[in-house]
Order: structure tokens, then C-alpha cells, then sequence
């Protein structure tokens, strides 16, 4: 087992920008090895079936999905705001209905969570789950969630262990 395997999932978030009290995104340049865990344990717990990743056009959440996308040999989508308008980019050869799983490394607002849902519908998928390493904002998913911490509170870190 290495360092990184022997870590707690609190532990992996603060070597890569997302501990402490506070919102931050992630950053997986900062320690590859416990970004590459992170991924690894967010992964393990999706039980559902998917054929594609969608994940917002943000560093961490592209790096996330990347990992994910490699380990479950799953092609990666990415959602654009372009000029206002939210589009999938690579989306065109997948079939139309596919299961899509939304991928992120954490979000602040319904906003980026559900355009990104949005357009996944209007490309013609589906939406299988919602996977993010940790949620700040405490929303109803009419899909199954998947999360590796959860903060109720900004100040106060509770973990979750379990699907959502």
C-alpha cells in the first residue's frame, strides 16, 4: 500500500487544495499521487452502469474526469458555456440515450450542476449519477449521487461514505 493508499479521504483533500474550513476547487497538480486516490475511491463507489463521462470545462473537474474515464475505459465529454450557451464537445459519435455519469470535483451552486444535467438531455443521453469528491451544496438530484466528503457547512467537515 502506498502513502496515498494509507491516507484518509480528509487527509488526500487537503494535499490537493480542498481541506480545511472554506470552498476550494481542487488541485491536481499539486499532488498527482492523491488526486489519482481520490479519483480512484470516487470511482469504486459508482454502482450504476454509464457509457460516457460529462464533466464541466474546469481544470479539476477535466482531471477527474480524466482519471475516472481511464480507469472505467469510458470516453470523456466536456461542457462548454460557449457565448452563453452550454454544449457537450466530443459528443457527436456517442449513440443517442447512452447512460452519462456527471463528473465533479465539487460545486458551489445548482447552476453548473444543472445546465450541465440540461444539456446532456438535450444531446439525447441520460443522466446515470452525479460523482464529485465533495459537495458544499446541499440539493436534490433526481439521480443518484456519489461523494467522497460532504460539507454542510464550510466551517464544519463531515465525511460520507456512502451513495447519497
Amino acid at each position: 500500500m502506498t502513502g496515498a493508499e494509507a491516507s484518509s479521504t480528509r487527509e488526500l483533500l487537503a494535499r490537493v487544495g480542498m481541506g480545511g474550513a472554506g470552498e476550494h476547487r481542487s488541485d491536481p497538480l499539486a499532488d498527482p499521487a492523491a488526486f489519482h486516490e481520490l479519483a480512484t475511491r470516487l470511482g469504486a463507489m459508482v454502482d450504476v452502469d454509464y457509457d460516457v463521462i460529462v464533466v464541466r470545462d474546469l481544470f479539476g473537474d477535466r482531471v477527474l474526469g480524466y482519471e475516472l474515464a481511464l480507469a472505467a475505459s469510458k470516453p470523456l465529454v466536456v461542457s462548454a458555456d460557449q457565448e452563453g450557451v452550454v454544449v457537450l464537445r466530443g459528443a457527436g459519435s456517442l449513440p443517442r440515450g447512452c447512460p452519462a455519469l456527471l463528473v465533479a470535483d465539487t460545486h458551489f451552486s445548482a447552476g453548473s450542476i444543472q445546465a450541465t444535467a440540461m444539456q446532456v438531455v438535450n444531446t439525447g443521453f441520460t443522466v446515470a449519477g452525479l460523482a464529485m469528491l465533495v459537495r458544499t451544496v446541499d440539493l436534490d438530484h433526481p439521480w443518484p449521487v456519489w461523494i467522497l466528503e460532504e460539507k454542510d457547512d464550510p466551517g464544519q467537515d463531515r465525511p460520507l461514505d456512502a451513495r447519497n
